[in-house]
């Protein structure tokens, strides 16, 4: 198994620290993930439930206007200082992300809150706090008034930024101001989640211990080592070697991790969407045609294929595909270099008049690097004297220079606050996070978005269309790709949940474990369509019937020649025994209800290439998908049929012509049969 095996601690090598530990400061990645695993929210993500349930909270009532949420409190739970958590703490965590009006709650949260545009605008602490805008009703009862109606309040309630802290440590250890941030709670932490916070040595890691006195289940590893590693080379020795249980990687590193004791999670869509940025008051940015210009020398076709090897889709502005308010209308920007030199040309740029501009992303991130470098490439190609200078930049130095505004051009990954299309926009328009710090200004846009803020679908959905249009009509954004889910970690971790709203990796469902991992599934009396999702080659027909005495037939279809191929259970001969390979699916026949147990790796980056017409194939991963996704995803396949095993019939689903009810679930240890109209590749971790 590697290095020694220590199953009381988790190991995670990331790429980048964090910038703050402070809920109402925090607001990368890198921060974020701390964040969410020592403080809680009033609501909180469920494994990968797509809703938020009650975590800190146990229910609320809101107004029939909609202007007013009145929300009970958990009782009995104690911060880790040994305060209660109450009504109070509720008020002063708001109270408090409003008046020190950093960028999580600037840009997501006190705009929504009553007085809270007000108060970004005037600076004047006390008029906001005379709306009384959270009302403590009774120390297991608070009330928040909005502004205005906001279909994504439950969404914005369990933000990592609303997370509630101490008052009391918080107060201790000199309070807060307004309008700054707090230098204490940047490097402490006092919360009432599942562990809690024991050291951060900058450059190093972040220590957290399993928190014995956490109110609901406990962590299930005492503690966990967050090390902060941009070298991909060291993160890599250590997931091969065992001294790291999680890494952090791109899908650029796919080729690298074929060592059997890691698995690379994938598949799964996130709310990240990847950008390069024009700074329109830098170099020659201001000018439209010259943004233009760069958009169109950008092949983001090739970009997904080579540098993310498939795994990422691309994108048309910054709300990924499975976001409510996505419009496929709004057309992907197109490759076109021969146009865009000419806008270059037009613009006056020649090799009389050379000149540079620099492109910067952080140090360590090689998907970023690739994509610089491909404009780079591109850009240079013209010979219109303009070299593009790339620099990478540590992450604190990175962060630093966006807020000044320093740089003519970098690269972005944004994960929206909550999956909303508004909180997928919010960063990106005028006024938003680099909106604002690239001189981006549309009135029309900002006035758009305020309006589609306060509506509800149909109505919101149209306008959420048109702002993208108006942004893509704007070219203040390159847009990259939408990244797919991609963790590597020991196949002795267990316990992995992925839920795109999470921001980063929670720890309290992981432990380790060095047996065998195995995966079981019902079977039905009688025909089951089935697939085998684990990495194990040593299965065969006559094999599996031999695990479970109540198998007694197993069928496989031969995509090449179109014909069945069956194996009897104790009648068959060897030569009729067949190999069970984990990307295709087989009928298997069954005298009585059973289950079936198989033992191997999990599934990982797993492809299986079809054929025109028919095939029979497994489902190579541990997530669902549906129908519809996978018919997005393979371009060219016009029918999916699944094998209900309990009700014996066939369930079809026809590209562009079933309606959204005969949609279904794909998921492992099932089979399903695809027709596409020409040769294609399901690759799983891209659904």
């Amino acid at each position: 198994m590697g290095s020694s095996f220590d199953p009381d601690t988790i190991i995670s090598m990331e790429i980048g620290e964090p910038s703050s530990l402070d809920p109402a400061t925090a607001y990368d990645a890198s921060s974020l993930e701390v964040v969410q695993n020592v403080y809680q929210t009033l609501v909180s993500y469920n494994g990968n439930e797509s809703m938020p349930s009650n975590c800190l909270a146990t229910g609320a009532d809101v107004s029939a206007d909609g202007l007013t949420y009145r929300i009970y409190l958990r009782s009995g739970v104690k911060f880790q200082d040994g305060t209660d958590f109450n009504a109070d703490a509720v008020k002063y965590s708001f109270d408090r992300g409003v008046i020190m009006n950093q960028d999580p709650w600037r840009m997501s949260i006190t705009p929504h809150l009553l007085g809270g545009q007000e108060y970004i605008a005037t600076g004047d602490a006390a008029q906001y706090l005379a709306h009384d805008t959270v009302q403590v009703i009774n120390s297991t009862c608070v009330q928040i008034h909005l502004a205005a109606p906001y279909t994504g309040s439950v969404f914005l309630f369990a933000f990592p930024a609303t997370a509630i802290i101490s008052p009391a440590y918080d107060m201790a250890n000199g309070g807060y101001s307004p309008n700054v941030p707090s230098s204490f709670m940047d490097r402490h932490m006092c919360g009432t989640g599942p562990y809690r916070f024991v050291s951060w040595a900058p450059g190093n890691c972040v220590v957290l211990k399993k928190n014995d006195a956490y109110w609901g289940t406990q962590a299930l590893t005492q503690n966990v080592v967050i090390r902060y590693v941009p070298d991909y080379t060291t993160r890599l020795n250590a997931i091969n070697s065992g001294s790291a249980d999680l890494i952090w990687a791109s899908a650029l590193n796919t080729p690298d991790l074929g060592n059997p004791n890691v698995v690379v999670e994938s598949g799964r869509p996130t709310l990240s969407v990847n950008a390069l940025c024009f700074n329109l008051a830098r170099w020659r940015f201001d000018d439209k045609r010259v943004r233009q210009a760069f958009v169109e020398s950008f092949d983001d076709g090739t970009y997904v294929d080579s540098a993310l090897n498939g795994y990422g889709r691309r994108v048309n502005g910054p709300i990924p595909q499975y976001i409510d308010g996505h419009d496929n209308d709004i057309p992907i920007y197109q490759f076109d270099p021969e146009h865009a030199r000419q806008l270059l040309v037009d613009a006056g740029f020649s090799k009389s008049t050379p000149t540079t501009v620099n492109l910067y992303y952080n140090n360590g991130n090689e998907v970023r690097r690739i994509a610089c470098e491909l404009l780079k490439k591109q850009i240079e190609s013209y010979d219109l004297g303009i070299t593009v200078q790339v620099t990478p930049l540590d992450w604190s130095t990175y962060l630093s220079r966006q807020d000044a505004g320093d740089m003519d051009m970098y690269a972005v990954g944004t994960m929206a606050d909550y999956p909303s299309a508004d909180a997928c926009l919010a960063p990106y328009v005028p006024n938003g996070y680099y909106g604002s710090r690239i001189g981006y200004v549309n009135d029309s846009v900002t006035a758009l978005y305020q309006q589609a803020l306060a509506e509800t679908d149909p109505v919101r959905s149209q306008l959420i269309g048109q702002i993208v249009s108006g942004m893509d009509a704007d070219y203040a954004y390159i847009w990259l790709s939408n990244a797919i889910q991609f963790q590597p970690h020991r196949i002795e971790l267990r316990g992995y949940t992925y839920n795109p709203a999470d921001t980063g990796l929670r720890f309290a469902s992981m432990y380790k474990d060095n047996s065998v991992p195995s995966y079981t599934f019902d079977l039905k009396e009688g025909w089951n369509l089935v697939s085998l999702p684990v990495d194990n080659t040593m299965f065969t027909a006559s094999g599996l019937g031999a695990t479970n005495p109540y198998i007694t037939d197993i069928v496989m279809f031969d995509q090449a020649t179109g014909e069945y191929k069956i194996f009897m259970v104790g009648l068959s001969p060897a030569a009729y025994d067949f190999q069970l390979l984990p990307d295709n699916g087989y009928f298997v026949n069954c005298a009585d209800d059973t289950t079936l147990t198989v033992n191997g790796k999990p599934p990982s980056l797993r492809s299986t290439d079809l054929q025109p017409g028919w095939n029979l194939v497994g489902w190579g991963t541990y997530h669902d998908t549906d129908a519809k996704s996978l018919c997005e995803m393979l371009d060219g396949t016009q029918d999916i049929v699944r094998y209900d095993r309990a009700t014996g019939e066939y369930q079809v689903y026809m590209e562009g012509l079933s309606p959204s009810t005969y949609d279904f679930n794909n998921g492992p240890g099932e089979g399903y049969f695809i027709n596409t109209d020409s040769h294609r590749t399901l690759r799983y971790g891209v659904i």
